[in-house]
């Protein structure tokens, strides 16, 4: 989350920032999944951290992945009790699939590489559910300090 934290720093103290094309940056690459998933989930955690510091800079898609998972896991729970509720999972479930299927399919019409297609829901998937839940430990580990402050 540094990056965040610098950027509403700079634009806190009155500077502006530009998009510099020339500019190099250099991340470390994340090209496996063994080091994928440790990023995204630290990722998540680090956004409530932000979010908390700057809540000005709050925006709905920051909070989807972890939504998204509190209401699958409600609808799988709530299917036990109806099968209404169990319809509305497997649409959720459709339209999700659809969507991440509808990524890889962009992602190959732009690089033309065929893997993409088979590579992009998948890790898109994973980036989902491990920036969810790293968002939901984030927020359950600031449960103590919000109780503290009452």
């Amino acid at each position: 989350g540094e990056d965040p934290d610098y950027n509403h720093r700079i634009e806190k103290a009155g500077f502006i920032i530009e998009h510099v094309p020339s500019a190099f940056v250099w991340h470390r690459p994340r090209n496996s999944i063994k080091r994928f998933i440790p990023y995204i989930f630290k990722r998540g955690r680090a956004r409530v951290e932000i979010i908390r510091r700057y809540p000005e800079y709050s925006e709905l898609i920051y909070y989807l992945p972890a939504i998204v998972i509190i209401l699958g896991l409600f609808l799988v729970f709530l299917s036990f009790v109806s099968t209404v509720f169990l319809k509305i999972l497997i649409l959720f479930i459709l339209i999700y699939a659809l969507l991440i299927i509808t990524a890889g399919v962009s992602a190959y019409k732009i690089y033309k590489k065929i893997i993409y297609l088979f590579l992009v829901p998948p890790l898109i998937f994973l980036q989902h559910i491990f920036h969810g839940l790293g968002f939901i430990k984030g927020i359950l580990e600031l449960v103590p300090i919000w109780l503290r402050s009452q």
